[in-house]
């Protein structure tokens, strides 16, 4: 159970990375973040860093101070989800920039587009594999009655 405990505050400190990255970069001047998403064309860029990035802290938050762990994996594959989808969108409406997904790290590193798209899907796959994990633990199966 320690072991989850540790895994689950991991990715409480991955959301909070994430989005303190996604803050940073949407303090830059540039004229992408004045476009409306691909997306959600009801939201400009910037708009939208913000959103995710509020969000992330909310799931972060939730995942670290909440005993339950079939709760907190139930959170954390939800949020995983939610960017899943949003990122297959990105694909579907051939959107011409790459998703934010990482916030100004892809700047500060200077990586290219496609590192990534590559590191933002590990990185979500590893999330959704460690909250699938988790419900799998004997601690989130029904009990049941002899």
């Amino acid at each position: 159970m320690r072991f989850y405990r540790l895994l689950s505050r991991f990715a409480a400190i991955i959301l909070l990375i994430t989005a303190v990255l996604k803050l940073c970069e949407s303090t830059q001047h540039n004229f992408y973040f004045q476009e409306p998403d691909s997306v959600m064309q009801f939201l400009t860029n910037r708009q939208l860093l913000f959103v995710a990035a509020g969000l992330e802290i909310i799931v972060a938050i939730y995942i670290w101070f909440t005993a339950s762990l079939k709760k907190r994996s139930f959170a954390l594959l939800w949020f995983c989800s939610i960017v899943a989808l949003y990122k297959i969108g990105r694909y579907y409406t051939r959107a011409f920039y790459p998703c934010s997904c990482l916030g100004i790290l892809e700047s500060w590193l200077k990586l290219t587009w496609n590192q990534t798209d590559t590191i933002s899907w590990l990185t979500l796959a590893f999330l959704a594999a460690f909250s699938i994990a988790c419900l799998f633990h004997e601690k989130c199966k029904p009990q049941t009655r002899p």
